[in-house]
């Protein structure tokens, strides 16, 4: 198991942030994502904000303000990995895929709570939380997730 994280902040209204995993394995291994939390603290609405799961080819590496955080494993002692946490903040970026989950971010955040997989990235793509542009204090995502060799 692998955990990676990316939060930004303070967040202008109307800017998109985004946290994701990309993956970079080289032997063709798909990363399989079991939780994610998303945290957002500010002044939006009462009944929280939206958050957008996106899969995407690469990343969006021409994004004001990207950055590339490595992975770390969960496993006292164990490998590193090629693949990385990402994430950016721009006033001018929008989303690079069509959300397959866009679920509220309630006061105190979101998880995934399911005893099943959020999904599975592919090599040389990454699964993306996308904020809905609200005015953030902080706003970030964590992802724990794990290295399926040979495919889904």
């Amino acid at each position: 198991m692998y955990g990676g994280s990316f939060g930004i902040g303070p967040v202008a209204l109307g800017d998109l942030v985004a946290s994701a995993i990309y993956n970079g394995q080289p032997d063709g291994a798909f990363l399989r994502v079991w939780d994610v939390q998303v945290f957002a603290t500010g002044n939006f609405a009462a009944v929280g904000a939206v958050v957008d799961f996106d899969l995407i080819h690469g990343t969006q590496s021409g994004a004001v303000n990207y950055q590339v955080e490595p992975v770390l494993p969960c496993t006292s002692q164990g490998p590193s990995i090629k693949s990385f946490a990402w994430g950016f903040q721009d006033p001018n970026n929008n989303e690079a895929g069509k959300p397959f989950l866009n679920p509220n971010i309630p006061v105190g955040g979101y998880q995934w709570v399911h005893d099943w997989p959020l999904c599975t990235i592919a090599p040389g793509d990454s699964v993306v939380a996308y904020s809905d542009a609200n005015a953030y204090n902080t706003w970030g995502a964590t992802w724990l997730f794990e290295v399926v060799p040979g495919g889904t």
